[in-house]
């Protein structure tokens, strides 16, 4: 991959699995990693995802608290999200920009090499959100890092007959977003590889997104030094099917 600055939407479910559990063995393994391409003048964005812990509190709060209004829920999406990075951009230190940036209408002078970002405006996701950084910041490709090795056909915990797709196009995940979700707009809570608005950004923004399992390390550093990877390719037309390296 060619962009110096690196812009990374990092699942919350990655680092946060499960509630009262902070993966510190993945934030180690990362560090390494993301300090090898800073040795060598790269830098990162890195936007945290709500993951499991955001769902577990819309979920209870739904459910036994009755907060059924979609602002409210995205309000506390929105607040997971932004807790989840300060949590990662304090683990970082002096390599991070001290503050959590999730107000992009603000210029900052950016001069660390890491900036951790979080959740933007309510009723919007935080994948809405890394395309839109990735459009401030100038790059063309968003690395999306999940817990899932591709983006598949059907959802394959629920489907055995679900194919993993390794390229495809906007219009043709758009398809796949209408058998699962409101294609119309965004649901807090939905749990889907790439949302409804990331998805209308990204297409007519024009920027490719790769999607991959960020647990597997050997992986992620292939998809950053643009080699081939275990994973699944969007853009605005259609790619040549890539070799898969397993």
């Amino acid at each position: 991959m060619t962009d110096k600055i690196f812009v990374i939407k990092l699942g919350g479910s990655i680092i946060f699995p499960k509630l009262g559990y902070i993966n510190t063995n993945y934030l180690e393994q990362l560090k390494r990693i993301l300090q090898e391409y800073i040795n060598q003048g790269s830098r990162f964005i890195l936007i945290i995802g709500g993951g499991t812990i955001c769902r577990w509190y819309q979920d209870y709060a739904k459910k036994y608290l009755g907060i059924c209004s979609k602002e409210d829920l995205n309000r506390i999406g929105a607040a997971v999200t932004r807790a989840n990075a300060e949590v990662v951009r304090s683990f970082f230190g002096d390599l991070a920009y001290p503050e959590n940036y999730h107000n992009f209408k603000k210029t900052i002078r950016w001069t660390q090499p890491i900036l951790v970002a979080s959740a933007w405006k309510t009723g919007r996701s935080t994948d809405a959100d890394a395309i839109l950084l990735a459009k401030k910041f100038n790059s063309q490709t968003l690395m999306v890092a999940s817990n899932t090795d591709y983006i598949y056909t059907r959802d394959p915990k629920k489907n055995q007959g679900a194919r993993p797709l390794t390229s495809l196009t906007w219009d043709t995940y758009q398809k796949l977003l209408r058998k699962i979700t409101d294609p119309t707009r965004h649901l807090p809570g939905a749990h889907v590889p790439f949302d409804v608005s990331a998805t209308r950004l990204a297409k007519t923004s024009g920027i490719k997104v790769i999607f991959f399992n960020g647990e597997n390390m050997s992986n992620f550093e292939k998809a950053l030094q643009g080699k081939d990877f275990i994973g699944t390719t969007i853009t605005s037309s259609a790619l040549r099917l890539r070799k898969q390296t397993r």
